[in-house]
């Protein structure tokens, strides 16, 4: 839990094993074994089929510090979790809205810009009118979301593949395909061209 709460955006934790056992308020003896545990192969571990390279431990020693192995993994379920919440409540908030404040395209371009903030939040509802698809709106994912799906689906690239790299890319580009300026629908298939696009180059 201590090593949860201090560490970076990337899961490393800077410090010796002393200092961090004090941070936590442990005393030596009892860390040890706490320790072992933490840098040890775990074959119980559920992490051991989305990277089995880690031999399913939990922390790996660095050089003046540690790294939580599978943080990226449950930072980004973590943030899946908070963007459910986010639509849920964008979704409560449509709801509550009189009829008469709903945005159609016939109303001035201010309230264009109130609908457009809501859908960075997440999808409409959907429409009442029958026959109508529901509009689906696109949502960018954080450095940490592709993070965590490069190290489930594609774990050899883990460390070669960044999600600060793919955001800041595509977010400067407008989140469109390539010359046409195809708007993106499925950022994970985006993924997918972009470790392509790198194995090419090498």
């Amino acid at each position: 839990m201590t090593l949860l709460a201090i560490c970076d955006r990337d899961g490393v934790v800077l410090g010796s094993r002393e200092g961090i056992a004090r941070i936590a308020n442990i005393n030596k003896d009892e860390v040890f074994a706490a320790w072992e545990t933490l840098l040890s192969p775990d074959p119980d571990s559920s992490d051991k089929e989305r990277a089995p390279e880690n031999e399913g431990r939990r922390v790996e020693a660095l050089s003046g510090g540690f790294r939580i192995l599978n943080y990226a993994y449950y930072r980004g379920i973590r943030n899946d979790e908070d963007r459910r919440e986010q639509n849920r409540e964008a979704q409560e908030r449509w709801r509550n809205k009189p009829r008469s404040a709903r945005v159609s395209h016939g109303k001035p371009r201010s309230a264009h810009a109130e609908a457009e903030a809501e859908a960075e939040v997440g999808p409409h509802p959907p429409t009442p009118s029958r026959g109508r698809r529901e509009r689906v709106v696109f949502v960018p994912p954080t450095p940490a979301e592709v993070d965590a799906y490069v190290a489930e689906k594609y774990p050899e690239f883990v460390g070669q593949v960044r999600g600060d790299d793919f955001v800041a890319h595509y977010r400067t580009g407008g989140w469109v395909y390539g010359k046409s300026r195809t708007p993106m629908k499925d950022w994970h298939a985006a993924v997918f061209t972009w470790i392509s696009k790198r194995m090419k180059e090498e």
